[in-house]
C-alpha cells in the first residue's frame, strides 16, 4: 500500500497546476488511499482499467459521485443533488439504468453527435475567453 494522499490538490483550481498534479497522481499508481474532506479514508483511482473494475464491483459503495456537504447548500437541494443513478445500488440502480438505456444506444449517440460537438464547442469557446479575460 502506497502513502495516503494528504491533501487534495488535484482539485485546485490552475489548470496548469491541476494537470501536473494528475500526472504525479498516475505515476505513484491506478489506486491511491486518500483523505477525503470528511477526515475519512478513501480511494482515488487514476487507472483506466482499475476505474472500470470498480465500477462493476458490487462490493464497493455505491456512492461514486457527491456533491458535497456545502453550509449554504440546503438539505433537500443536497440530497436531491446527490440521488442519481450513479449513486445507488442494484436492484435501484439495475432498474433505472433499465428506464433510459434505450436512449444510449451507439445510433443514438451518433445522432447526438453533432448537437454534443456544438454544446463542446461552443463552452470551449467561453473559457478560451475567460482565460484571454484573466
Amino acid at each position: 500500500m502506497t502513502e495516503v494522499l494528504e491533501s487534495a490538490d488535484f482539485l485546485l483550481s490552475s489548470a496548469t497546476r491541476r494537470h501536473a498534479e494528475y500526472a504525479k497522481l498516475r505515476g505513484m499508481g491506478p489506486v491511491n488511499p486518500i483523505v477525503l474532506q470528511s477526515g475519512d479514508t478513501g480511494w482515488l483511482v487514476t487507472g483506466f482499467e482499475e476505474a472500470r473494475q470498480a465500477l462493476t464491483d458490487l462490493r464497493l459503495h455505491p456512492r461514486t459521485a457527491t456533491v458535497g456537504n456545502r453550509r449554504s447548500m440546503s438539505e433537500d437541494l443536497r440530497l436531491g443533488m446527490n440521488s442519481h443513478m450513479l449513486n445507488v445500488a442494484p436492484p435501484d440502480h439495475t432498474r433505472l439504468r433499465k428506464l433510459v438505456s434505450a436512449a444510449f444506444t451507439r445510433r443514438r449517440m451518433e445522432q447526438m453527435r453533432p448537437r454534443i460537438q456544438h454544446i463542446t464547442d461552443s463552452l470551449l469557446e467561453m473559457l478560451a475567453k475567460l482565460a484571454k479575460e484573466q
